[in-house]
């Protein structure tokens, strides 16, 4: 994701997370998504619980068959719900994927992989941490992610948002460790990517600093 090692590379610090109002906040996702495509869990665990509950009244009632077919239809809502996740990705789904995928890409010096994800024109902004140079052109972060192995051990993404500001024009926000050679730990760092869908799938268009640990 940077041209240079100090563009992953946070300050020391013992501050583990940033003040609120430096991250800014994502378009909201619509509410039944996280509750049918991404994390069903709990709508399943409901839909059980609420069909176990209505089939032991009815058994109460002595009505068994209508039990039987609640407990079916519990079954069968649940079944749904799960092969609805399963088979329903969805845009914030995708696009935290492809953060994700490109932290990797960035700290494993994958050009091939950051090809597919930067967009020619894409931007590395300085933000408000001036020591941070600007940079334009994919093949220049490609060249300089080259040098991101020589001085740091790992990076891991350790949270990724994702809002839609339009049908073809989002941004993900991603936490960042990095660990130098040796396995010292460097710090962590907030960053804000500004994604374009084009005709082949979404592609970064800009990267920002919007935290750095001090």
């Amino acid at each position: 994701m940077t041209p240079q090692p100090t563009l992953l590379i946070p300050t020391l610090g013992q501050v583990m997370g940033p003040d609120p109002a430096s991250i800014p906040a994502l378009p909201p996702q619509p509410f039944y998504e996280p509750w049918l495509f991404e994390d069903p869990f709990l709508l399943v665990v409901l839909l059980a619980a609420v069909g176990i509950a209505l089939a032991l009244g009815l058994l109460r009632l002595g009505r068994r068959m209508p039990a039987v077919i609640t407990i079916l239809l519990a079954a069968l809502a649940s079944g749904g719900v799960i092969a609805a996740a399963q088979l329903v990705t969805t845009p914030h789904e995708r696009l935290k994927e492809s953060t994700t995928r490109l932290v990797q890409a960035t700290a494993e010096a994958d050009a091939a992989a950051m090809r597919d994800l930067l967009d020619p024109d894409v931007t590395l902004r300085s933000g408000s941490y001036r020591y941070i140079p600007g940079y334009s052109g994919r093949d220049r972060l490609i060249a300089g992610a080259e040098q991101v192995p020589r001085v740091l051990e790992s990076v891991s993404a350790l949270e990724t948002r994702a809002g839609l500001d339009g049908p073809r024009v989002a941004r993900t926000q991603v936490r960042l460790r990095a660990y130098g050679i040796g396995g010292q730990l460097l710090g962590h760092s907030w960053w804000q990517l500004l994604w374009h869908k084009k005709d082949d799938g979404w592609v970064v268009v800009e990267i920002e600093p919007l935290w750095i640990q001090r």
